[in-house]
Order: C-alpha cells, then sequence, then structure tokens
C-alpha cells in the first residue's frame, strides 16, 4: 500500500532536513506532503538535489480544523513539527500552538493514521530540569511555549489511546547548525561573518544547554518513525502506545565554554562581555539511555566538530 507522509513544519530548520533525508531513502510509491501556514513558501527546497515527484508542498492556516483536514487527506503517518515561539506572532501561543495539535488529534480519530510523531522540547522540565535528566523527571514549564509543548504532548498520548495509533514524542534539545535561525550560535556566526568580536550578553555566561546538531536531530526522527512503522530490525512500537524520549547527546555546555570553543574554530577569540542575568534554567542535558536502546541512536556530529562544520560550510 502506497505509504503517504504528511509533516507540518516541514520547512523549518529541522523539517528541511528531515524531509530531505525522507525523499532520499524512499520507496517508490511513498508520497511526501509538507503543510507550513500562509507564511511559509517552498523556498526552503529551491535548488535542492531532490526528485519532485511525490512530494507536495501546501499552504494553510493549520488552526482551522477543516482547512487541516482538507490539506492532511490520506495521511497514514504524521511528523508534527509546526509551533511558535513568539508569544509577539500570536495572539495567545499557548492556543496557537495546541491547536494544531487538537487538528492532528481530530483528524486521527476520522482517519486511518497509523503513526504520529511529535517534536516536543526540553522546556518542559522547566524548574525541575538538571543535567543528565531522564524522561521520567516530572515536568514544571516555565513559559508559555513550554507549556504548550507539555499540553500538545498530553494531547497526543490521549490521542494514541484513543486510536490505537503508534506515537512517539522527541523532547529535542538545543538543535543547532547551518541554517539555524535564532540562537547563541547564529549570533556567534553573524560576528564572524561581519568581523565583530565583541559580543554583549545580558546572562553571566554560565547558563548550561545540550546542543545536538541539526543532522544528528533529524536521524533521531527518521529512526523514530522507522520504529513506529515497524521498518528497523527493533520491535516496531506497541499500537495505542507512546513513547517519551530525550534527543539530545548528554553533554552540557556553557555559553563561556562555548564561545571560546567557538573561538578555537575561527583561529580568534571573541571579546564576550557577560551581563548579570541567569536564564531560569539553569543547566540541563539529556539522560541519554532510552534513546540509545529504544531507537539505536547516537550522535555522529560532537560539538567541536559541530562548530568546525557551522563556521566553515553554509547550507
Amino acid at each position: 500500500m502506497k505509504e503517504s507522509i504528511v509533516i507540518t513544519g516541514g520547512a523549518g530548520f529541522l523539517g528541511v532536513h528531515i524531509v530531505r533525508r525522507l525523499l532520499a531513502g524512499r520507496n517508490e510509491g511513498c508520497s511526501i506532503k509538507v503543510i507550513e501556514n500562509m507564511t511559509f513558501s517552498a523556498s526552503a527546497y529551491a535548488g535542492k538535489s531532490f526528485s519532485p515527484s511525490g512530494f507536495e508542498f501546501i499552504r494553510c492556516d493549520m488552526t482551522s480544523r477543516n482547512d487541516f483536514m482538507k490539506a492532511a487527506a490520506g495521511a497514514d503517518t504524521i511528523i508534527h513539527l509546526a509551533r511558535s515561539e513568539d508569544p509577539l506572532k500570536t495572539s495567545d501561543l499557548v492556543d496557537y500552538n495546541c491547536s494544531m495539535t487538537e487538528n492532528i488529534a481530530a483528524f486521527s480519530q476520522s482517519n486511518d493514521v497509523k503513526a504520529i510523531l511529535l517534536s516536543s522540547s526540553f522546556q518542559v522540565y522547566g524548574a525541575n530540569a538538571a543535567e543528565n535528566i531522564k524522561e521520567d523527571a516530572p515536568c514544571a514549564p516555565i513559559t508559555p511555549y513550554a507549556h504548550s509543548k507539555k499540553l500538545c504532548e498530553l494531547i497526543l498520548q490521549d490521542t494514541a489511546q484513543r486510536t490505537g495509533s503508534r506515537a512517539a514524542i522527541l523532547r529535542y534539545f538545543n538543535i543547532y547548525g547551518p541554517g539555524a535561525g535564532t540562537g547563541i550560535l547564529k549570533m556567534l556566526k553573524g560576528h564572524v561573518e561581519s568581523g565583530a568580536a565583541d559580543i554583549c550578553l545580558h546572562n553571566d555566561g554560565f547558563d548550561g544547554r545540550d546542543y545536538i546538531h541539526v543532522d544528528d536531530a533529524a536521524n533521531a526522527a527518521i529512526l523514530a518513525l522507522r520504529r513506529l512503522s515497524g521498518k528497523e530490525s527493533m520491535p516496531a512500537a506497541e499500537i495505542g502506545s507512546c513513547e517519551i524520549v530525550n534527543a539530545g547527546t548528554g553533554r552540557c555546555t556553557t555559553v563561556r565554554q562555548l564561545i571560546e570553543m567557538a573561538g578555537e574554530q575561527i583561529g580568534s577569540e571573541f571579546r564576550p562581555r557577560y551581563g548579570s542575568g541567569q536564564d531560569p534554567i539553569r543547566a540541563i542535558s539529556a539522560d541519554c539511555r532510552k534513546i540509545q536502546s529504544m531507537l539505536g541512536f547516537w550522535p555522529a556530529i560532537d560539538l567541536e566538530e559541530g562548530l568546525k562544520r557551522l563556521f566553515n560550510e553554509n547550507l
């Protein structure tokens, strides 16, 4: 039977990498449909080396149930990446993000959706954040975005039970790489390109994060999708189940360490000026034992190599 994969947010930073991997490795007859909100275009794929056969790009209002139902018609697998982090772009960020997930839930209940993969965030751990944090740690989201991602997780867990779909949630840690639109590494790359060495920061630089390269992040999604569809050598996910899996490297790196490492890669020192601020999540990294055992995932690109690629390669 022809496999139909719908990817929401497929023109975003991570989405483009996942779509490319799917297009490169898909079987004959597999169709891939990217659904984006009205402000996005298919330009992210312009000039890329893949055959457009069986590939479709659709713009619609994903918060509209009718619009989403029409756009996703025929899908038996859904990869849900679409989200907003900026409350200034929507009147209600929580409602905006959750409504898209609720529409996926409604679609799944009225259609034969076999597998759903949700992209979530380490930010759901919030006030309980810690280094080497496990998936069963209590969640205490701090920001509206983190609250929205936790609610989306709950919606998907309920959907899997109701519909009998196989589902998985990847709690991504800090994804970086060429083409990233935000973040400290995006800022550093901009400074390198402009030749500016002085960096003014609001925080004290001791906030630590787990940085995962976008190629590894995309690979984690592909491995999860294979397990959900039963295409991996390991046992397929159980019907009606919804596994939550950290997607990181297990390494916590502070902003100060990151700036020093970046300077080593370009052969020049940055001149940071730190402030007194502190992020509510002081330090966090993933316990990776579950993703290793369940998906066979190991990051292929360490932070040093990732920084080298970031500062020396174009997307």
